[in-house]
């Protein structure tokens, strides 16, 4: 094939290229952050999803609420291919690099220091939200890349973690679900009903999953990008 190589090659090779794996010069967030817990909610209890389990990537596949999709969907077709080979992105120019040290905790996180989210709709209720958890993870990786201090990596794994344990396999395939009904447009149209999933999160997910390969050396984390890529490779389910 030489140089030519699927759409699944190029992402792939694109993530990596944008991983961080070398010093930079750190500067403090604004002081705002600088004073996180002091506005930290933190030691909030979860909506509860029944029956979480320790990921491990020999396990039987589990999942942590019922699946959207319990029949098997069909791969795409096969991509366009280019003859164009992607480049090691500069430091600096990475994506997710801020050059900004956030001291953690910050946000609304539970008791173990994962991120979590209030649905005001719901009531206030507390969820895990898999974006919101990612982003957290890509912070603190952002900061352990800069200072070097475990506590930063210990939270991008403990939060890496939550989302793995919540995932729902289809055929090899990784998905990441909101556990609380959205309404999309705030008029009762296009109401989301739990549990759904997202692109968005699919896309998050993946830039944690390839940074903590990096950054760790660990193979899980790899084969967790595998399977989170394989959604992309899912025709729809026919729901829009």
């Amino acid at each position: 094939m030489g140089h030519r190589w699927t759409m699944r090659g190029t992402l792939v090779g694109l993530a990596l290229a944008l991983m961080v794996s070398s010093p930079a010069t750190a500067r403090l967030s604004e002081p705002d952050d600088a004073g996180a817990t002091s506005s930290v909610t933190t030691g909030v209890e979860v909506v509860p999803v029944p029956e979480r389990h320790t990921w491990t990537t020999t396990a039987e596949t589990t999942t942590s609420t019922p699946r959207p999709v319990d029949v098997p969907r069909q791969p795409l077709g096969a991509f366009e291919e280019s003859t164009r080979e992607p480049q090691p992105v500069p430091q600096g120019l990475r994506a997710y690099e801020s050059g900004t040290v956030r001291r953690v905790p910050f946000g609304l996180v539970d008791s173990t220091g994962v991120r979590v989210f209030r649905a005001d709709w719901e009531g206030d209720k507390i969820f895990d939200h898999p974006v919101a958890q990612a982003q957290y993870a890509l912070s603190a990786l952002e900061s352990y890349r800069l200072t070097g201090e475990q506590q930063y990596l210990d939270v991008a794994l403990k939060n890496a973690q939550r989302i793995v344990d919540r995932r729902h396999e289809i055929d090899g395939a990784w998905y990441f679900p909101y556990d609380f009904d959205f309404d999309l447009y705030r008029n009762g149209r296009g109401v989301l009903t739990a549990p759904w999933s997202s692109g968005m999160s699919s896309g998050q997910a993946l830039s944690v999953f390839v940074r903590l390969h990096e950054v760790t050396g660990d193979q899980a984390w790899r084969d967790a990008a595998d399977h989170t890529f394989a959604a992309f490779l899912q025709e729809p389910d026919g729901r829009g």
